[in-house]
């Protein structure tokens, strides 16, 4: 099967299934009849109030020592945003508080107040806000008085405010005054100490069984009746971010442009690597026809290389049980020939026409037309215009090693499953797409 879609996907294969679709909605995968938008909850149904702070009885048992129970509730409020999508205004105020108190602390003392306000910019005042009413129910007066001192000087120094980094050249006088008082403070009370007393006793905690919390915190997650909307917006938005990140489209672009025609599969971490003769960032990539590497160079685009790997087989299965002799031996992959090439040009323009075409909610949308929930890494096939002079873009993507096209234009956008057939498997106006795009906007959360 493999080595047929290989060759399948080779020269204009990509090109040869738009031209073989059958006109029509086609089947949906696997009888999957999945509706484009979420289903909203019942008209009047709102989240729950007064939720409960769930942690598990092991971090109460664990106390004086307040770090598990500081770390549960950590894990709570991580669990309610991220899996229940709960909003701000909807989960307990004392978790938050626990939650950025907690914050505010590893912060400062791993890179003083500096680091703090850097690393909270985005939400600054609403995490500062959170850490003195915390502070102040906490009883923590201290702590609090160099809390607002901090709260105070960003309020009056919005834009210096925004230099900090916690780094020599980042760190303003006032704000480095607060940290000696911090870490002696911390060393003769633990602010932890604080903050696991002040839930341990709060009327809003709930304590279970270990082996029943992960089942509590779930039931408290479903039990959001805008969850799944919620979560079909930030899906639909990291579908749009990730057409936005000039080093995923560029991965994407390069892998179309290679002949025979590749499609990404996996995008791993960076490192230094020999290129040419040059010590340069390479990124490695799994793709459909085997490992890469992706140089990305500022102002001139990125180049996809093939990955030279080495026999290795000496190595014993389990790591832990090579010998020095064998670790010696190892030869790591190494940067090979040259196989493709794209221009910053191309990769802003690309980026451009996929904003102007709302390509994100089109390809989110469609997704949900054959029920995937989530899209695989896309290789960008064309971006451009066509024959007609119809500004396009198409992607393609790898699913149940069967790949699967994408082609979005003004008038819509279509979704194709290669093969013999070149089945059509589901379509969308441009008015679907905009109103899509609408109902499924991060403003919309708000």
């Amino acid at each position: 099967m493999l080595s047929k879609l290989k060759h399948l996907l080779s020269g204009r294969a990509a090109t040869d299934a738009f031209k073989r679709r059958k006109p029509g909605g086609g089947h949906r995968m696997g009888a999957v009849d999945t509706a484009a938008e979420p289903p909203r909850p019942p008209k009047g149904q709102t989240p729950p109030r007064d939720l409960p702070i769930i942690v598990p009885q092991s971090a109460m048992d664990a106390l004086p020592d307040p770090a598990p129970l500081v770390q549960a509730v950590v894990n709570y409020v991580n669990h309610m945003q991220s899996k229940g999508r709960y909003k701000r205004g909807e989960l307990p105020e004392a978790a938050l508080q626990a939650f950025h108190t907690d914050f505010y602390l590893a912060q400062v003392n791993n890179g003083g107040h500096a680091q703090f306000v850097h690393n909270a910019f985005s939400i600054i005042d609403l995490t500062l806000d959170d850490v003195t009413k915390g502070l102040k129910a906490m009883g923590a007066q201290d702590y609090l008085i160099l809390a607002r001192a901090a709260q105070k000087w960003v309020q009056e120094n919005p834009e210096e405010a925004k230099q900090q980094t916690g780094f020599t050249g980042g760190i303003a006088p006032a704000l480095k005054r607060l940290d000696r008082p911090f870490y002696q403070l911390d060393r003769k009370t633990p602010l932890q100490g604080f903050i696991a007393s002040w839930i341990a006793a709060h009327p809003a905690l709930q304590v279970v069984p270990d082996a029943e919390l992960g089942a509590e915190l779930q039931k408290l997650a479903d039990a959001n009746p805008e969850g799944k909307r919620r979560d079909a917006i930030m899906v639909c938005a990291n579908i749009t971010a990730s057409l936005q990140n000039a080093l995923l489209m560029g991965a994407g672009m390069a892998c179309g442009r290679v002949v025979p025609q590749d499609f990404i599969h996996q995008m791993g971490n960076g490192s230094y690597m020999d290129v040419e003769g040059e010590q340069k960032m390479a990124f490695f990539l799994r793709t459909l026809g085997g490992p890469h590497w992706l140089v990305p160079e500022e102002g001139k685009g990125v180049t996809l290389y093939a990955c030279i790997t080495h026999d290795n087989s000496h190595l014993p299965k389990d790591p832990l049980k090579a010998s020095m002799d064998d670790i010696m031996k190892f030869r790591a992959p190494e940067v090979g020939a040259k196989l493709a090439f794209v221009s910053q040009a191309d990769l802003l323009e690309a980026m451009r026409l996929s904003e102007d075409l709302k390509a994100g909610p089109a390809l989110h949308m469609l997704g949900l037309r054959v029920g995937l929930s989530q899209l695989p890494r896309l290789t960008v096939l064309h971006s451009g215009s066509k024959v007609n002079g119809s500004p396009t873009v198409a992607f393609g993507f790898v699913h149940q090693r069967t790949a699967w096209l994408v082609s979005i234009d003004p008038t819509g956008a279509e979704l194709v499953r290669t093969g013999d057939k070149g089945e059509t498997m589901a379509k969308v106006t441009r008015a679907e797409i905009d109103f899509h795009a609408e109902t499924h906007s991060l403003d919309s959360l708000r």
